[in-house]
Order: C-alpha cells, then sequence, then structure tokens
C-alpha cells in the first residue's frame, strides 16, 4: 500500500490527486509498523527487547530518512530518490513470506 501510494504521489501532476498518494502511503507505512509491533510480541519473554530495537530503528529513521531522500534528491533528482524506497518496500515485500513461522502439517480428512 506505502508503495503504490509513493508511486501515485510521484507520478501524477493532476492537482488532488497526490493527496490520494499521501494518504495510501501513510496507512501503509502506519499497517506495517503495527504488524511489525504486533509480530516482535509474539514471544513474551523477548517482546520487550525486540519492540524496543523496532522502536529504535524507526526513530533513527524518521531523524535521518527525509534528509538522505533529500541529499539524494539535489545529486539524481527527487524521483530517483524516492524510487530507492519504493524499491525497499518492493523487496520487503518479496522476502515477506520467508520469514513466516512454519506450519503444522494438516492431517488428510476425507
Amino acid at each position: 500500500v506505502a508503495a503504490v501510494g509513493i508511486c501515485i504521489f510521484m507520478a501524477t501532476d493532476v492537482i488532488g490527486v497526490p493527496y490520494v498518494g499521501l494518504v495510501l502511503w501513510a496507512a501503509g507505512l502506519a499497517m506495517g509498523f503495527t504488524m511489525a509491533v504486533s509480530a516482535m510480541g509474539d514471544d513474551p519473554s523477548r517482546a520487550p527487547a525486540r519492540i524496543n530495537m523496532l522502536i529504535s530503528i524507526v526513530y533513527l529513521a524518521n531523524v535521518s530518512v527525509g534528509s538522505v531522500i533529500g541529499a539524494a534528491g539535489q545529486v539524481v533528482g527527487v524521483y530517483t530518490a524516492m524510487g530507492v524506497p519504493v524499491l525497499l518496500l518492493i523487496v520487503a515485500m518479496a522476502a515477506a513470506k520467508s520469514v513466516d513461522p512454519p506450519r503444522e502439517p494438516q492431517p488428510e480428512t476425507n
């Protein structure tokens, strides 16, 4: 959802439509953060440390990523710089299945 929102925001020149992209972008990031907190809280004994690490990474990203994208935008252009988060989101989406916990085999019923 966030990647689609970023693409809509980047690819439109129609007034009003970039706001749709911004809403999708924000909704995708908000859903991703809450799902990550939920996934890290699955093991009660390790949940506090995991959630603390996630919050630290998110805080660091909030402080630094805007400046990094702005600097990259000055060098290679804003559209190219905004393409990097889209690519990272697509890679994360592709890799998400690999961290899925193994499932128990289901008994066959006839």
